[in-house]
């Protein structure tokens, strides 16, 4: 019996709806969260920064600087850890710092001038967008909740391809199943809404499916593509030894050596060791303080102010662009607002699979067997 001609004969093809239909029943309420939770955050940026507040110091004095800062938030939280600090064109306006603690993180604005902590840089909408990205990215379990959604876009892409093979109905049968009969019973109505969705939607599914695994495992990918592509942005940083105190240099220092390195540009982001045995900072650089445009990244030791490497994201290698581009289509941010309006609607289409998947599985199976039980306990 032919595949093409007549699929649902064939008993690989019943092999493969099993699993589609089992792996939905086990990890659809997953991807339903997911693909909710994806879709509202495609356009968190431009929702972000027009809801987003920059409180300017009202203290009389000069500002404290990237030190007097990085002490007072020591001061204030000497539990965590400073990952990253923000620069500000304005020296005046609060400072954003994050601190963490192993899965914990804080995002919190600071007087430049007094040092004193403002509160959270989230309130409101940007608070609810951060507790969706949290939820998205890492599903409130920090990098546990990302390993386990690593395995979710397994799963995820396993689901597409397994309903890929079995939405094929033959040579016969194959455009209709492309399209949807609005005149049709509800239950066939539904039957073909889940099949033209899940056709039409396939290459979006399989992409966020892949990328989903990338962001959680990478090094197997970066490894592939390092077979016939470079990379400067992932390149291996030599060991260095940690001094026995492990007290980094001033970021003052730090931030001045990549000055030295990057010269007329101005320092936006500035990332410091995130674990004891890291000697690395990272400072990125740009033309100006305005959103977007290009970045270098200056990786510094940490220890030594010595500067390991400097990346230059304006002229990336073929292997950036690859994994850059891996970003892009599973966030949509490339091609402006229709790029990103198309990607949000169609971030819908797991969760609306997995609701019509639901029930048909309701309306083929378990109705039938609750109705048989009903009959069985009646006699």
């Amino acid at each position: 019996m032919s595949y093409v001609d007549k699929p649902q004969q064939v008993w690989w093809r019943r092999l493969f709806f099993q699993v589609h239909l089992w792996t939905g029943l086990g990890v659809g309420l997953y991807i339903f969260v997911i693909s909710l939770s994806g879709a509202a955050l495609v356009f968190r940026e431009e929702i972000r920064r027009a809801s987003e507040k920059r409180p300017v110091s009202q203290e009389l004095g000069e500002p404290l600087g990237f030190d007097g800062l990085k002490e007072a938030a020591e001061e204030a939280f000497p539990e965590h850890r400073i990952s990253w600090i923000r620069n500000r064109e304005n020296p005046r306006e609060a400072v954003e710092v994050w601190l963490e603690r192993e899965a914990e993180r804080e995002i919190l604005l600071f007087d430049p001038v007094s040092g004193n902590l403002l509160g959270p840089k989230e309130n409101g909408v940007g608070a609810a967008l951060q507790w969706l990205a949290d939820l998205h990215i890492h599903l409130l379990a920090g990098d546990t909740g990302m390993l386990v959604n690593g395995v979710g876009g397994g799963f995820l892409t396993l689901m597409a391809l397994t309903g890929a093979v079995i939405w094929w109905p033959g040579v016969k049968n194959w455009r209709r199943s492309l399209i949807i009969n609005p005149k049709k019973k509800w239950k066939r109505l539904n039957w073909d809404l889940h099949s033209a969705i899940g056709f039409w939607t396939l290459a979006f599914v399989l992409v966020w499916g892949v990328t989903g695994v990338y962001f959680a495992f990478p090094d197997p990918f970066r490894t592939f593509i390092g077979t016939f592509a470079s990379f400067q942005q992932f390149q291996p940083r030599p060991k260095a030894e940690v001094p026995a105190d492990g007290r980094i240099l001033p970021v003052s220092v730090l931030v001045a050596a990549a000055e030295r390195a990057t010269p007329g540009k101005v320092s936006t982001w500035i990332g410091l060791p995130r674990r004891e045995e890291d000697p690395w900072a990272q400072i990125y650089r740009k033309d100006s303080f305005e959103e977007g445009g290009p970045l270098s990244g200056v990786i510094v030791n940490a220890f030594s102010g010595e500067v390991q490497q400097v990346r230059n994201f304006e002229s990336p290698t073929l292997g950036d662009k690859i994994l850059r581009w891996f970003g892009y289509l599973h966030f949509g941010n490339f091609g402006g607002a229709p790029v990103k309006g198309l990607w949000t609607l169609f971030g819908l289409a797991p969760a609306f699979l997995f609701l019509s998947g639901s029930l048909m599985w309701w309306n083929r199976f378990l109705s039938k067997r609750l109705r048989a039980k009903k009959v069985d306990r009646a006699r």
